[in-house]
Protein backbone atom coordinates (compact mmCIF):
# COMPACT_ATOMS: atom_id res chain seq x y z
CA UNK A 1 0.00 0.00 0.00
CA UNK A 2 2.58 2.35 0.85
CA UNK A 3 4.86 1.57 -2.42
CA UNK A 4 1.52 2.70 -4.61
CA UNK A 5 1.89 6.06 -2.36
CA UNK A 6 5.53 6.53 -3.28
CA UNK A 7 5.22 5.56 -6.85
CA UNK A 8 2.49 8.59 -7.30
CA UNK A 9 4.62 11.14 -5.74
CA UNK A 10 7.47 9.60 -7.67
CA UNK A 11 4.83 10.22 -10.89
CA UNK A 12 4.54 13.80 -9.89
CA UNK A 13 7.46 14.84 -9.22
CA UNK A 14 8.82 14.03 -12.94
CA UNK A 15 6.33 16.51 -13.98
CA UNK A 16 7.44 19.89 -15.19
CA UNK A 17 6.43 22.97 -13.13
CA UNK A 18 4.73 23.98 -16.18
CA UNK A 19 3.14 20.87 -16.39
CA UNK A 20 1.45 21.37 -12.59
CA UNK A 21 -0.34 24.46 -13.52
CA UNK A 22 -4.43 23.63 -12.65
CA UNK A 23 -6.81 25.13 -15.21
CA UNK A 24 -9.92 24.28 -13.59
CA UNK A 25 -11.57 22.70 -10.85
CA UNK A 26 -14.37 21.53 -9.44
CA UNK A 27 -17.14 21.02 -6.33
CA UNK A 28 -19.01 18.20 -5.88
CA UNK A 29 -21.72 16.18 -3.64
CA UNK A 30 -22.08 12.38 -3.03
CA UNK A 31 -24.34 10.10 -1.37
CA UNK A 32 -23.64 6.59 -1.09
CA UNK A 33 -24.01 3.04 0.92
CA UNK A 34 -21.04 1.62 3.29
CA UNK A 35 -20.55 -2.03 3.30
CA UNK A 36 -18.50 -3.43 5.96
CA UNK A 37 -16.36 -6.36 6.29
CA UNK A 38 -18.41 -9.20 7.83
CA UNK A 39 -15.80 -10.03 10.24
CA UNK A 40 -16.16 -6.74 11.46
CA UNK A 41 -19.77 -7.42 13.08
CA UNK A 42 -20.30 -3.32 12.38
CA UNK A 43 -23.99 -2.38 10.44
CA UNK A 44 -23.72 -0.80 7.33
CA UNK A 45 -24.72 2.38 6.54
CA UNK A 46 -25.28 5.77 4.49
CA UNK A 47 -22.71 7.88 3.24
CA UNK A 48 -23.31 11.62 2.30
CA UNK A 49 -19.84 13.92 1.44
CA UNK A 50 -18.44 16.83 -0.36
CA UNK A 51 -15.28 17.17 -2.30
CA UNK A 52 -13.33 19.67 -5.01
CA UNK A 53 -11.04 18.39 -7.56
CA UNK A 54 -7.83 20.56 -8.41
CA UNK A 55 -6.36 19.18 -12.25
CA UNK A 56 -3.06 19.27 -11.92
CA UNK A 57 -2.46 17.85 -15.46
CA UNK A 58 -4.05 15.94 -18.04
CA UNK A 59 -3.97 12.59 -15.69
CA UNK A 60 -3.58 13.71 -12.07
CA UNK A 61 -5.97 15.07 -9.84
CA UNK A 62 -5.76 15.98 -6.05
CA UNK A 63 -9.24 15.57 -4.27
CA UNK A 64 -9.80 16.79 -1.09
CA UNK A 65 -13.14 15.09 0.60
CA UNK A 66 -15.50 15.47 3.58
CA UNK A 67 -16.93 12.12 4.37
CA UNK A 68 -19.82 11.20 6.67
CA UNK A 69 -21.26 7.60 7.49
CA UNK A 70 -24.09 6.64 10.38
CA UNK A 71 -25.91 3.74 10.69
CA UNK A 72 -27.39 1.76 13.73
CA UNK A 73 -28.36 -1.67 13.10
CA UNK A 74 -31.78 -2.20 14.55
CA UNK A 75 -32.13 -5.88 13.68
CA UNK A 76 -30.79 -6.72 16.83
CA UNK A 77 -33.13 -4.36 18.79
CA UNK A 78 -35.63 -5.50 17.43
CA UNK A 79 -35.59 -8.87 18.60
CA UNK A 80 -34.18 -7.60 22.00
CA UNK A 81 -35.23 -4.18 22.62
CA UNK A 82 -32.63 -4.59 26.30
CA UNK A 83 -29.90 -4.80 23.95
CA UNK A 84 -28.22 -1.41 22.98
CA UNK A 85 -27.77 -1.58 18.95
CA UNK A 86 -24.46 -1.34 17.41
CA UNK A 87 -23.65 2.02 16.36
CA UNK A 88 -21.16 2.76 13.55
CA UNK A 89 -20.27 6.63 13.09
CA UNK A 90 -17.27 7.63 10.83
CA UNK A 91 -15.95 11.20 9.75
CA UNK A 92 -13.03 11.12 7.44
CA UNK A 93 -11.01 14.26 6.26
CA UNK A 94 -8.69 13.10 3.54
CA UNK A 95 -7.46 13.83 0.36
CA UNK A 96 -7.34 11.54 -3.28
CA UNK A 97 -4.87 11.35 -5.61
CA UNK A 98 -6.67 10.12 -9.02
CA UNK A 99 -5.36 9.08 -12.18
CA UNK A 100 -7.41 9.57 -15.01
CA UNK A 101 -8.04 11.26 -17.74
CA UNK A 102 -9.59 14.85 -18.18
CA UNK A 103 -10.52 14.67 -22.21
CA UNK A 104 -13.61 15.99 -23.42
CA UNK A 105 -14.93 12.42 -23.29
CA UNK A 106 -18.54 11.18 -22.60
CA UNK A 107 -17.40 8.61 -19.81
CA UNK A 108 -14.40 9.32 -17.94
CA UNK A 109 -12.69 6.42 -15.77
CA UNK A 110 -10.09 6.85 -13.31
CA UNK A 111 -8.67 5.21 -10.21
CA UNK A 112 -7.84 6.89 -6.66
CA UNK A 113 -5.66 6.22 -3.45
CA UNK A 114 -6.01 8.47 -0.94
CA UNK A 115 -5.09 9.15 2.80
CA UNK A 116 -7.77 10.23 5.73
CA UNK A 117 -8.03 10.81 9.24
CA UNK A 118 -10.33 9.19 10.43
CA UNK A 119 -12.79 9.93 13.72
CA UNK A 120 -14.64 6.54 14.08
CA UNK A 121 -17.53 6.12 16.97
CA UNK A 122 -19.54 2.84 17.77
CA UNK A 123 -20.16 1.08 20.82
CA UNK A 124 -19.41 -2.64 18.79
CA UNK A 125 -16.09 -1.37 20.26
CA UNK A 126 -16.50 0.69 22.86
CA UNK A 127 -14.40 3.84 22.11
CA UNK A 128 -14.30 6.37 20.07
CA UNK A 129 -11.48 7.04 18.24
CA UNK A 130 -9.38 9.14 15.44
CA UNK A 131 -7.82 6.87 13.19
CA UNK A 132 -5.47 7.24 10.20
CA UNK A 133 -6.35 5.04 7.27
CA UNK A 134 -6.46 5.10 3.26
CA UNK A 135 -8.87 4.38 0.15
CA UNK A 136 -8.68 2.16 -2.74
CA UNK A 137 -10.78 2.57 -5.70
CA UNK A 138 -12.10 3.37 -9.40
CA UNK A 139 -14.74 5.40 -10.93
CA UNK A 140 -16.08 7.26 -14.05
CA UNK A 141 -17.47 10.76 -14.07
CA UNK A 142 -20.61 10.93 -17.39
CA UNK A 143 -21.13 14.02 -18.86
CA UNK A 144 -24.66 15.55 -18.06
CA UNK A 145 -24.08 19.05 -19.46
CA UNK A 146 -21.66 21.07 -21.77
CA UNK A 147 -18.71 19.54 -19.63
CA UNK A 148 -19.40 21.12 -16.64
CA UNK A 149 -21.81 19.20 -14.93
CA UNK A 150 -20.74 15.22 -14.55
CA UNK A 151 -22.54 12.36 -12.33
CA UNK A 152 -19.98 10.67 -10.52
CA UNK A 153 -19.52 7.33 -9.48
CA UNK A 154 -16.99 4.75 -8.18
CA UNK A 155 -16.49 2.26 -5.47
CA UNK A 156 -13.47 2.40 -3.12
CA UNK A 157 -12.01 -0.18 -0.65
CA UNK A 158 -11.36 1.79 2.48
CA UNK A 159 -8.96 0.56 5.58
CA UNK A 160 -8.92 2.27 8.79
CA UNK A 161 -6.13 1.33 11.04
CA UNK A 162 -7.39 -0.20 14.40
CA UNK A 163 -6.19 -1.97 17.33
CA UNK A 164 -3.04 -4.42 17.68
CA UNK A 165 -2.46 -3.89 13.70
CA UNK A 166 -5.56 -5.14 12.33
CA UNK A 167 -7.69 -2.64 10.23
CA UNK A 168 -11.80 -2.10 9.96
CA UNK A 169 -12.08 -2.42 6.11
CA UNK A 170 -15.32 -1.58 4.24
CA UNK A 171 -16.59 -1.27 1.04
CA UNK A 172 -17.87 2.51 -0.19
CA UNK A 173 -20.53 3.08 -3.94
CA UNK A 174 -21.21 6.79 -4.19
CA UNK A 175 -22.94 8.44 -6.35
CA UNK A 176 -22.85 12.29 -6.85
CA UNK A 177 -22.57 15.67 -9.14
CA UNK A 178 -19.42 17.40 -10.03
CA UNK A 179 -19.54 21.01 -11.44
CA UNK A 180 -16.43 22.17 -13.05
CA UNK A 181 -15.36 25.42 -13.81
CA UNK A 182 -12.05 27.10 -15.32
CA UNK A 183 -9.34 29.40 -12.80
CA UNK A 184 -7.34 30.56 -15.49
CA UNK A 185 -6.54 34.09 -15.54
Amino acid sequence: MRYFFIVGLVLLMCLTPSQLIAKTASAGAFTGYYHSAPQSELPDGITFGVKGRLHLTWTFFIEPYFLYIHETDKENQADNPTVQPNNLTISSLGTNLIIGTSLDNFVRPYALMGIGLFDVTTNTYGNKSQRFGSNWGIGMEINLVRHQLFFDVNTTLQFINHERNTAMIGTIVNGGLNWYFNIDK
